[in-house]
């Protein structure tokens, strides 16, 4: 058979793999420098006294903690819960071999770090089923994009500096923003050899401004957080800029030192070292969705686009309709037809649903019909004639959750 090897060793994924591990490798050269005193320390440390710990290092400048978590998840097919106690069992366990074969050798322990992780993840349980996937972030070309809400990013960090801001702004917590990503430039040749993109060229957030209008009109603003930011041309794209962000973990961040073909820049390296600064830090940036499109929207799609808000009026009206909906589904098999009527009349939206749409119109009679007859609200509800009620009335809902409005590109 055909040596695969080769053709496997090209794919997207390995090369993921492939530079994660230089990162790491490089990181845990950083921690070892800071604790023989071979390399100035990040401002952090310069601000206590005392010296810093090997347990403390890793967690502050290396992808440790994700990359426990992510190998935790693989095995277990959960989730790297930090009030778990097997996880936190499982992470203490490899902090601890780490610091010992530190202690016992401090000239060759970093060698050692990938054999203690595989050690520890051996002894835990293995899931009975595979893992489930991560859900996919859906990618424009070689960018990575993704929708959330204010409310997710506060979740992160409720004080960082695009929470204080796009909330200055007046996004609601339930107000969608799009985060930018980019994977490594190596990456993204072993992906598309031709193909590859700067995150912040202007080709490339014209893709993004097309999608928003196209895809995601409910769209706020344009987020992103990545040491490109702090470079000469991310300056000029028209983001709203925070600060410089201390040096961390954080693998985007570390990316700058690695070239084109996912080389380790030795000479950036080697600068990084003597000064303990890297030439780049992170940095966070946005742009309002309408300043946003005036800026990247390609010609051809100019004019007045439709884009959509989330109507603040509903959120307290669907509160209320979530409880009138579980009162129906309590009561539904105690109480007679006409009750049944009077309770959902008082249900605003789901009776429009059901007397507004042809999906609710027929599932109004199924229900009506199975309550006729004294079919059990459980037997009822799974039925194949109720099949999609839910996501109907889901898309029905999200319907009157946003309000159009138009502007000029």
């Amino acid at each position: 058979m055909e040596n695969m090897e080769p053709l496997l060793q090209n794919t997207p994924e390995h090369m993921g793999v492939h530079l994660r591990e230089k990162i790491y490798d490089l990181q845990l050269t950083y921690v070892d420098k800071l604790l023989k005193g071979r390399t100035p320390p990040p401002e952090a440390l310069r601000m206590h006294d005392e010296k810093p710990k090997l347990g403390q290092l890793l967690a502050s400048y290396t992808n440790l903690n994700r990359e426990l978590a992510n190998k935790y998840f693989e095995r277990t097919g959960k989730e790297a819960d930090p009030v778990s106690q097997a996880y936190v069992d499982f992470k203490d366990a490899v902090y601890t071999n780490i610091r010992d074969s530190y202690d016992f050798d401090t000239s060759d322990w970093i060698g050692k770090v990938k054999n203690i992780i595989s050690d520890q993840i051996l002894r835990l349980p293995e899931s009975a089923e595979t893992a489930p996937s991560r859900p996919e972030r859906p990618e424009t070309g070689l960018l990575v994009h993704y929708t959330e809400t204010l409310a997710d990013l506060k979740k992160h960090d409720e004080n960082s500096f695009l929470v204080r801001e796009l909330s200055t702004h007046g996004l609601k917590p339930e107000d969608e923003y799009i985060s930018l990503h980019l994977e490594p430039v190596a990456k993204q040749k072993s992906q598309d050899p031709d193909g590859v993109e700067n995150l912040f060229s202007k080709n490339s957030l014209a893709k993004i401004a097309v999608d928003i209008v196209e895809n995601d009109p409910a769209t706020r603003a344009v987020v992103g957080e990545s040491w490109l930011l702090d470079t000469p041309v991310g300056q000029r794209t028209g983001f709203h800029l925070s600060e410089r962000m201390p040096l961390n973990g954080s693998l985007g961040t570390w990316y700058q030192f690695l070239d084109k073909e996912g080389n380790l820049k030795e000479d950036e390296v080697r600068t990084f070292f003597e000064t303990g600064k890297p030439r780049f830090y992170e940095r966070q940036g946005y742009m309002l969705v309408e300043e946003f499109l005036k800026k990247y929207l390609p010609e051809e799609k100019r004019g007045i686009v439709t884009l959509k808000k989330v109507n603040p009026d509903l959120a307290p009206i669907l509160e209320i309709e979530k409880l009138r909906i579980d009162a129906i589904v309590s009561a539904w098999d105690d109480v007679n037809i006409e009750s049944i009527k009077a309770m959902v009349a008082e249900t605003s939206i789901l009776s429009r649903f059901f007397t507004e749409t042809e999906v609710g119109k027929k599932t109004w009679a199924f229900f009506l019909n199975a309550k006729e007859k004294g079919v059990p609200y459980e037997q009822m509800r799974t039925a194949s004639e109720a099949d999609g009620y839910s996501r109907e009335y889901k898309l029905f809902v999200d319907s009157l959750s946003y309000l159009p409005y138009t502007l000029e590109i």
